[in-house]
Order: C-alpha cells, then sequence, then structure tokens
C-alpha cells in the first residue's frame, strides 16, 4: 500500500479521469492566491534588490502546478564574487522573509562555507564549481531537499546528517552506500555515477520516482524491489542495451515510464505485469523499432513515439488497444507521416503534441511522487 501523500489524490491515482478532475480542482483552490502570491514576490524581490547583488540574483515567491508554494532565492553571480558580509546580508534577508530554498546556479566561490548563515534552509541546490562540500556540515535535519550539481567526486557521507530529505539529485560521487540511509527519499536523481548496481536503494521504502542518466549504466534490478515506484526516467546513456532494461518488466507499480535519447535500445521488454502504467514518453531514440512490449500493458493511456527507426508496423501493435486514448509518432519522413495518418484513427492519433490532459496528468504524478517543491512537510 502507498504512504498517503494527498488523501484526495491517493483515492483516484488509478482513475486517469479522476486524476483530470483533482488537478482542475486543485487549482481552482489555489487560483485566488496567485495574485496574492504575485505581489509577494515582487515586494520580496525588489527588496532582495536593496541588497546590491550582481544582476541575475533574485527573490521569488511563486506556486507549483499543485498550488505548494515555493520561497526562494536564486544566485547567479558568475563575474561577480560575493563576499562572506554579502553571504550573511543574504541569510538575514531569507530570515527576515521567511525564504527557506537557496539556489546557488553560478558563483565564483568554490567553497560552501557561506552556509554557515543558513542553517535555517530546508532545500539547497548548488552547481560545478564547488571544490568543498564540508560546509554542508552547517546545515541541520530540516532538510528535504538537495541538488547536488558538482562534477568532483565528492563523498555523501554528509547526507547522514539529513535523515529527513525526500528528494536527492547528485552527480558524480562516491559512498553511496549512505544513500541507504535516507529513508524518507521520494525521489532520486542520479547522473553519470559510475555505480554498478543500485544495491543502495532496495531500502528506501518511499521512494516513488527515479531518474538516471549519463555513463555507464548500472545493473537495474534493484529496481524492481521498490514497493512505491511509480514514475521511472531514462535520459542520456548511450550505452544503455535492450538487455539492460529488462527489470523495467518487474516494476509492477510503475504509472509512468519516460526515456530519451538512449540510442541502442531496439526493443522494448514484454510490460504485461505492469497493470498500472498509464504513460509511456519514448523520446529522441534512434534504433527502436519494437514496442510491441507496450500493448501488453493492460492500462495504458497516453503513448508517445520518436524514434528514427520507427515504422508503420513497429506501432501496429498498439492499434485496437482497449485503453489507450492518445498516441503521438514522430514523423522522420513525408512518407512515414502518410502511412501514419492512413494507419492511426483520428481521435487516436495526437500528431506531435502531447494533449492537455496527460500534462495534467503528469503534474499530478509529481506531486503523488512527493518530487515536488513547496509541498507540506
Amino acid at each position: 500500500m502507498l504512504t498517503p501523500v494527498d488523501p484526495a489524490l491517493d483515492a483516484v491515482i488509478d482513475d486517469p479521469e479522476a486524476v483530470m478532475d483533482w488537478y482542475r480542482a486543485t487549482s481552482q483552490v489555489q487560483q485566488a492566491l496567485r495574485a496574492q502570491i504575485k505581489a509577494e514576490s515582487i515586494a520580496v524581490n525588489s527588496a532582495f534588490k536593496g541588497l546590491g547583488l550582481a544582476f541575475g540574483c533574485s527573490a521569488n515567491v511563486s506556486l507549483n502546478v499543485t498550488g505548494g508554494v515555493v520561497r526562494s532565492v536564486f544566485i547567479n553571480s558568475a563575474s561577480q564574487e560575493i563576499t562572506a558580509a554579502q553571504w550573511q546580508q543574504i541569510a538575514v534577508f531569507m530570515r527576515e522573509h521567511n525564504l527557506d530554498t537557496l539556489d546557488v546556479h553560478s558563483s565564483p566561490d568554490t567553497e560552501l562555507d557561506f552556509l554557515q548563515h543558513f542553517d535555517f534552509l530546508t532545500a539547497l541546490n548548488f552547481g560545478e564549481t564547488i571544490i568543498n562540500v564540508d560546509g554542508l556540515h552547517c546545515l541541520t535535519d530540516k532538510m528535504t531537499w538537495i541538488g547536488w550539481g558538482a562534477n568532483r567526486k565528492f563523498s555523501l557521507e554528509v547526507l547522514r546528517r539529513f535523515p529527513r530529505l525526500r528528494v536527492l539529485a547528485v552527480g558524480p560521487a562516491k559512498d553511496f552506500d549512505a544513500v541507504a540511509g535516507l529513508t524518507e527519499l521520494c525521489w532520486l536523481s542520479m547522473d553519470n555515477t559510475g555505480l554498478a548496481d543500485l544495491s543502495m536503494v532496495t531500502g528506501l521504502p518511499h521512494l516513488r520516482r527515479v531518474s538516471l542518466g549519463s555513463g555507464k549504466p548500472p545493473d537495474l534490478s534493484a529496481l524492481a524491489t521498490l514497493p512505491e515506484l511509480e514514475l521511472l526516467q531514462f535520459d542520456r546513456w548511450r550505452k544503455l542495451g535492450d538487455a539492460d532494461i529488462a527489470p523495467i518488466a518487474d516494476c509492477v507499480n510503475l504509472r509512468v515510464l519516460e526515456m530519451d535519447s538512449l540510442p541502442y535500445i531496439t526493443t522494448l521488454p514484454d510490460l504485461s505485469r505492469l497493470t498500472k502504467l498509464r504513460v509511456v514518453s519514448l523520446q529522441n531514440m534512434k534504433t527502436l523499432v519494437d514496442v510491441a512490449g507496450l500493448a501488453g500493458a493492460p492500462n495504458l493511456t497516453w503513448a508517445w513515439i520518436d524514434s528514427k527507426a520507427a515504422t508503420a508496423q513497429s506501432v501496429t501493435p498498439l492499434l485496437g488497444h482497449p485503453k489507450l486514448t492518445s498516441l503521438t509518432v514522430a514523423c522522420h519522413t513525408d512518407d512515414l507521416c502518410e502511412e501514419l495518418n492512413t494507419l492511426i484513427p483520428v481521435d487516436l492519433n495526437q500528431k506531435y503534441t502531447w494533449n492537455n490532459t496527460y500534462l495534467y496528468y503528469r503534474a499530478a504524478m509529481y506531486h503523488h511522487t512527493g518530487s515536488l517543491p513547496g509541498l507540506a512537510r
């Protein structure tokens, strides 16, 4: 049984149309707040500009797509160093204005020593220029979100300080065993890690969304052990082959599968055991020609297929699927477009865009996987 995220959404998660109704109702309830939030954001950012920081630095208050409030400061100061006194000013400002998210996109600072002033943070993103992460020890167990974009292989041992982490995004790193202790984790994003396997995730009972890509792919078998995995994303894995993605067939609670830029995938596994699967997005694929494995997913509702190897025969197994309501197949030749227009029924053929219902469903799924900023903590 899934751990409740939103009881109203949990109650309808297996009914796409009801999910749409939930999304619209949630959006309408939050509509009244939008003018208030916009006015507050303008006022906060205007006051923040008074600190005299570099162009590109800003303060922001915003609503995410399902109404969660995100209160953040964005630092983009590639050419102007922020002094120790200015970092302290930023921290004081954030405390005074109840801003709890810091996004350091670009800065000449190569260490995180400035975090000594930010023990109130709950969310932090930092980028590639960092050469030392000792400053993370200044943060507390209030942290629920860390985005770690550094190129160096820093140790993840420091993450043991943050048992409440709900979202973790990391690139190259070491000591991945520390991730096993993050039992509240809902979304894990890992890029170019060089791991041989994903054994450290097997004990994460609430992990609902996993995003993986780039570099040498690991053994994916551990994904099938995750009892609440709903959303799986693969991106830019040049060495990923057909045999590597076989474990997807055992991820029986999966609702959304998204794969992008995997040039050596030619066929999909049989997904007939994935009775909850609603969405499959296959984008920028070069050699994928056999998608018949999708046809076995009994509740598949939306499918997007973009492969230079696709033919009209490739998508034929999907025609007549009892639940499929939206099929988009990218045409790479005029002849293929003509064939597909003849083959796919007009009410099923969505041409080159996702319909709005899928976009709403995706937003609801991000909420359901606990991976949107600004959710209640």
